[in-house]
């Protein structure tokens, strides 16, 4: 009895292991979740796998023994199926939040790009060159994450995109005050400093593009006279 107990409990240690192995492989390999039924149709596929393999595993004792040995690992892989739907759940929520930066910049970019427009673009020719590159800035930013949005719609449908904004929008304000604590403990001349080689690094870039702009023009110019 004590022999055909440890190969029973062996038995099931090798067979959730398997589950587990093969689980967190799958899962490794689609961070953003499965739906729902794929989700479904990969614990039955799995289960029948481990099932075969717990067929060719050597149990001391009657068949008895051997069918309440699977009926117990049977039990086990359906609790750990419901861990794993949880945690498949909460990733379909969350497809979006790792462009919780990127929406966040965005987002930034356009609202300083608005309060130029009504403060500087009308006088300054250096608010507009800031302009103009906070505008490509924030619209590549804007296509770039519509793009994934726009395939997570045909993935999983409206709905479920409709939850993984919100689970981005939630992001983005969580990011948010992050950043404001640390703005708030970081020494004002480091700020400084920083917001010196942020608008240095800008102000270069904004002159590149003036300066490429008026080559173009340059060069229209003469294929004009010619």
């Amino acid at each position: 009895p004590g022999d055909d107990q440890a190969t029973v409990l062996l038995a099931k240690e090798q067979a959730l292991e398997s589950y587990n192995k093969k689980m967190d492989e799958s899962t490794l390999m689609n961070p953003r979740g499965m739906q729902e039924e794929a989700f479904k149709k990969l614990h039955h596929t799995l289960s029948d796998i481990v099932e075969e393999e717990y067929k060719n595993v050597t149990i001391l004792g009657s068949d008895e023994t051997r069918d309440d040995a699977w009926k117990s690992i049977q039990e086990n892989l359906d609790s750990l199926y419901k861990r794993y739907f949880e945690e498949n759940s909460h990733r379909l929520e969350k497809a979006l939040v790792a462009f919780g930066n990127v929406a966040l910049a965005a987002l930034i970019l356009f609202v300083l790009d608005r309060i130029s427009d009504w403060t500087c673009d009308w006088w300054s020719q250096t608010c507009q060159d800031l302009s103009r590159v906070m505008f490509a800035t924030y619209m590549a930013l804007i296509a770039y994450i519509g793009f994934h949005v726009y395939q997570l719609v045909n993935e999983r449908g409206r709905l479920a995109t409709a939850s993984a904004a919100a689970e981005l929008w939630k992001e983005m304000m969580r990011l948010s005050s992050v950043y404001l604590e640390l703005i708030q403990r970081a020494k004002w001349a480091d700020a400084k400093v920083f917001a010196g080689k942020a608008i240095a690094q800008i102000s270069a870039l904004a002159s590149g593009a003036t300066a490429a702009g008026a080559g173009k023009a340059g060069k229209a110019e003469t294929k004009k006279d010619k």
